[in-house]
């Protein structure tokens, strides 16, 4: 049985889901961590934590990289299409285990991809992996949509605010979520077991959710009864398509929540129990699962 990977290197430690990493990580005494910044970022870290600034190039990388055990990448789009250079230089400095910026729908389903082809590159990062996994190995985290950026952002069709609420296909298919915190965990999680989630993609939840199962945790801790539009997402989805496909980034949202939970005559597609083989890797890997209405109740305190 290989040691838990100790030592670990963040890339894109200050975004959104990247704090809440960072969090997680730093309230696990035996992992050692740094942060890998570029030499123009002016993100701050906590007092005491190892911090590299690179400008990205392969010898900066690799010296960065050196005595590391696993690589960490949550960069976002504008940093995406670099992770070839990280994966290279991980494997020049003999770091152990590269874990790409995936977090969110399940890009290893060939249908998913086809309703949203922006995931194509998400998928090319994890083949690049898969033809180098002899001298590195890897691990895709899948999560399902961030559950509480999607509730507070309007992502999910839930406005906090105005107490309204669109309902897409009758609301009643199931689909796995996970809060930022949850993917934390998960991650904490898969550094300290190695060989259970080595070359794989890793299926990760807060819970199996529906929209009405949203709206009604949402009701109860609102103690209101919200508005709700029902929407049919077939026509939006090809309209979305077609706006996509002539440069319209905006229409992305849709595909992106269609992959999730949209009602398709072949079934849904963003439920793990359904669509994965063992469904959900949280009993796997000893993470608990998070209860639906203390998160919403949480939620709807501090908005």
């Amino acid at each position: 049985m290989a040691s838990p990977l100790k030592n670990v290197v963040i890339v894109g430690a200050s975004g959104n889901l990247g704090t809440h990493v960072l969090q997680a990580i730093l309230s696990t005494p035996t992992i050692n961590t740094t942060i890998l910044t570029r030499t123009t970022s002016t993100s701050t870290f906590p007092a005491g934590l190892s911090v590299i600034k690179s400008d990205y190039s392969h010898s900066s990388l690799v010296s960065a990289f050196k005595n590391q055990d696993a690589v960490i990448s949550i960069v976002g789009n504008a940093g995406f299409s670099e992770q070839p250079k990280l994966i290279d230089a991980a494997i020049e400095a003999g770091v152990k285990r590269f874990i790409p910026s995936e977090f969110g729908n399940n890009t290893a389903d060939e249908r998913v991809r086809a309703l949203a082809p922006l995931l194509e590159g998400k998928k090319a990062i994890v083949e690049y992996l898969r033809e180098r996994e002899e001298r590195l190995s890897w691990t895709a985290v899948i999560t399902g949509p961030f559950f509480d950026w999607g509730l507070k952002t309007g992502f999910l069709g839930f406005n906090l605010q105005s107490h309204e609420a669109t309902i897409y296909d009758d609301g009643t298919i199931p689909f796995s979520v996970s809060t930022l915190a949850q993917i934390g965990r998960s991650l904490v999680a898969i550094l300290q077991n190695p060989d259970v989630t080595a070359n794989h993609y890793v299926y990760v939840e807060s819970f199996t959710v529906t929209q009405k199962q949203v709206l009604g945790a949402l009701e109860k801790a609102t103690g209101q009864d919200w508005k709700v539009t029902d929407v049919e997402l077939k026509p939006l989805i090809e309209e979305s398509a077609e706006r996509f496909k002539g440069g319209d980034f905006s229409a992305v949202r849709i595909l992106l929540l269609a992959a999730g939970l949209a009602r398709f005559p072949d079934g849904s597609y963003g439920d793990w129990e359904k669509v994965v083989d063992g469904g959900s890797w949280n009993e796997r890997l000893g993470i608990k699962k998070e209860d639906l209405d203390e998160v919403v109740g949480g939620l709807v305190n501090l908005n």
